[in-house]
């Protein structure tokens, strides 16, 4: 249901100053602007101990041929649906770093992952709205879109490992293609991190009951950095025990520095044991210890994505009925109140740090690269970001069919909030659809996206959660404090 959007989105607009803009585009080309430092790494915890091991032996050549089937990724269907605006489609990407983002709406040209996942179509239904309803809603979403990205990680991690043996341009950007596949369906999954996915840092707006950090090793960003993928290059410590690998160093941004970095140079102190390595090694040899790397980081992201899917199975720790049933939290309101937390991605991650830093608004952030600097994806990410937030707002189905938060507020006579919620999150999206890639977006280009996904967060932070909300969502201590 569409509704004229009230009053309440009549808020003053902000002037938004100039800034970072120029800093952050040169960063997006490959890091030429900074050089890391050997303890280039930081934390909004402790980082988690890794487990489950990869291979690293080298796979035979036969798994191009699964790799070349699934690099199609994942459908724009379910989930990743435009609500009543039409986003439209972006043009296919060729997968190499030069070819950047697209600059068309919506998500890159995906087809349904075809890597041997089966994860049937995006649960929709839409019976009588209940709480335990909503809940069980918001469980099979998450599922779904999980499934999805371990289909495409499959195919990633087949790609690379046929790059392994053969190291041509071809073999090359069919591995960074997977990577894009798989980097986008993890784009939407980002809105779903509550229960295994998610921290259990109850000021990080995850899931304090049942967090376990799994997302982290799957994709750790904004705790990133450079040097100690560097690190593990050389040293091989993952070799040994993946306990001896940091965040910063692990999932899918190693893979997108490993596939699509192709400098000799390093971000490592040259005094430091990785620097003096780096120096001995031919370019063959650095070559082959970079892709050695990436072939056991495919393999650990799909074990951590196996892992999760585990978690919520019935024949694992079954946490979809944990979560349907509320089990361990204090009541079925906090279950409720951590499922919604996820939303909030849009306001701290999306737009103060990937997108008000470069517009020149955000000043201090624990971001030290920006996102899809190397694969130059960062607005292809946006725009699958705001997919994730619809799926689990309005409905996980195509154009958000299903149940979602939306039908909460209607049934609690907030159908107003729910319609102007809808509406600003169409003018994101379209906003998102013309935005060009990030790194060459101008400051008033930038300005005025982070404006309109204010627009949207201005309303799910002052209405949708708060002292007046109606549904009695509260903050997590480290959004709460923000005050824009």
């Amino acid at each position: 249901m569409k509704r004229t959007p009230s009053a309440r989105n009549a808020r003053p607009k902000r002037w938004l100053p100039r800034g970072s803009a120029a800093l952050w585009a040169c960063l997006a080309v490959g890091g030429a602007c900074k050089t890391a430092t050997p303890d280039e790494v930081f934390s909004l915890g402790s980082e988690l101990p890794g487990s489950g091991g990869s291979s690293t032996g080298r796979a035979g050549s036969s798994a191009a041929a699964a790799s070349a089937s699934a690099v199609g990724g994942q459908a724009n269907a379910a989930g990743s649906g435009s609500g009543s605006s039409d986003a439209g489609k972006s043009a296919s990407s060729d997968g190499g770093a030069a070819g950047g983002e697209s600059n068309a709406a919506g998500s890159s040209n995906q087809g349904e992952p075809t890597a041997g996942v089966e994860c049937g179509p995006a649960p929709s239904a839409t019976p009588a709205f209940t709480r335990a309803a909503l809940r069980t809603a918001a469980a099979d979403c998450a599922i779904w879109q999980y499934c999805r990205v371990e289909a495409t990680a499959t195919a990633l991690r087949d790609a690379v490992a046929a790059l392994r043996d053969d190291e041509s341009p071809a073999a090359r950007a069919l591995a960074q293609r997977a990577w894009r596949t798989t980097m986008l369906g993890w784009s939407v999954a980002e809105l779903f991190q509550f229960g295994p996915a998610g921290s259990k840092v109850e000021s990080a707006g995850r899931d304090p009951v049942h967090g376990q950090g799994i997302r982290d090793f799957i994709y750790a960003w904004p705790v990133v950095g450079r040097c100690r993928v560097e690190e593990q290059v050389i040293g091989r410590a993952y070799q040994k025990s993946w306990a001896q690998v940091q965040i910063s160093a692990r999932g899918l941004f190693g893979l997108e520095y490993l596939l699509f970095y192709d400098g000799a140079d390093h971000g490592c102190s040259p005094n430091s044991a990785t620097g003096k390595g780096w120096a001995e090694l031919d370019s063959a040899g650095l070559a082959s210890a970079k892709l050695d790397y990436a072939a056991a980081l495919s393999q650990d992201v799909l074990a951590k994505l196996s892992g999760l899917r585990e978690a919520w199975s019935p024949d694992g720790e079954d946490f979809r009925q944990t979560l349907i049933h509320a089990k361990g939290y204090d009541n079925e309101q906090q279950a409720l109140n951590v499922i919604a937390w996820s939303l909030l991605y849009l306001e701290r991650e999306v737009k103060d740090w990937k997108v008000g830093i470069p517009a020149g608004v955000t000043l201090t952030s624990p971001v030290s690269e920006p996102e899809g600097a190397l694969s130059l994806s960062a607005t292809e990410s946006l725009r699958e970001n705001l997919r994730g937030f619809r799926a689990l707002f309005q409905g996980c189905g195509e154009n958000g069919e299903g149940l979602g938060f939306d039908d909460w507020l209607s049934d609690v006579g907030q159908g107003e909030l729910a319609a102007d919620m809808l509406s600003a999150l169409d003018g994101a999206q379209a906003a998102a659809a013309t935005l060009p890639p990030l790194h060459e977006a101008s400051q008033p280009e930038l300005e005025a996206f982070y404006q309109t996904l204010r627009d949207l967060t201005a309303l799910l932070k002052g209405d949708f959660f708060g002292p007046g909300s109606a549904l009695n969502l509260k903050l997590p201590a480290g959004v709460a404090s923000d005050t824009d």
